[in-house]
């Protein structure tokens, strides 16, 4: 791990929603999805705006898309074929989102942030609810699946998830959530 790169997943593990962005020397970026000025969080994604292929992200034999953020902190899943099982990201640590849950942070209880009929929602779950088991088809590949790197994009089905130094955002349409370290949001 370059210190470029450590500096970044440092900062998506802590940063305050004012900190910049760190930049990865040697790396071009895709271009960004329109951002609001706080945190350079995306203010709304789409399909056009993907930039990996999310087959290379399909675990547990297929049946969803899988990854987590460079720190490891927030892991997802969307495209589940099970339909009780929305899109969703959960986090080992994050903050109570306004209007939602608290969460202990412990094993049995961590912050979640899924999609329901298109709508948003926070809660809590246990730790190993939305991280597949990847290991299964991608020996190697820790639980949560690859990494989506700063500046990544994942679209399945009708959800679009980007990877930043501020967290993961996801929209499902107009109704999105950020989660990491220190910031739960529901849009």
């Amino acid at each position: 791990m370059t210190a470029s790169s450590s500096a970044a997943q440092v900062a998506e593990e802590g940063a305050s929603s004012t900190d910049a962005a760190t930049p990865t020397t040697g790396t071009t970026a895709p271009a960004a999805p329109a951002a609001d000025a706080a945190g350079g969080i995306p203010t709304h994604l789409g399909a056009a705006d993907a930039n990996v292929n999310e087959g290379d992200f399909y675990g547990d034999g297929g049946q969803a898309v899988y990854f987590r953020s460079p720190s490891g902190n927030v892991t997802c899943s969307l495209g589940f074929s099970k339909p009780q099982v929305p899109p969703a990201c959960q986090a080992r640590v994050s903050v109570q989102s306004a209007g939602g849950p608290h969460c202990d942070n412990t094993g049995l209880n961590v912050y979640a942030s899924e999609f329901v009929g298109g709508v948003a929602r926070s809660r809590c779950v246990t730790l190993s609810t939305y991280v597949g088991d990847a290991r299964r088809t991608n020996p190697g590949t820790p639980y949560g699946g690859r990494v989506l790197d700063y500046g990544q994009t994942i679209s399945i089905l009708e959800v679009t998830c980007t990877s930043t130094t501020a967290g993961i955002t996801c929209f499902d349409g107009a109704h999105g959530f950020t989660l990491a370290r220190d910031r739960n949001a529901i849009y």
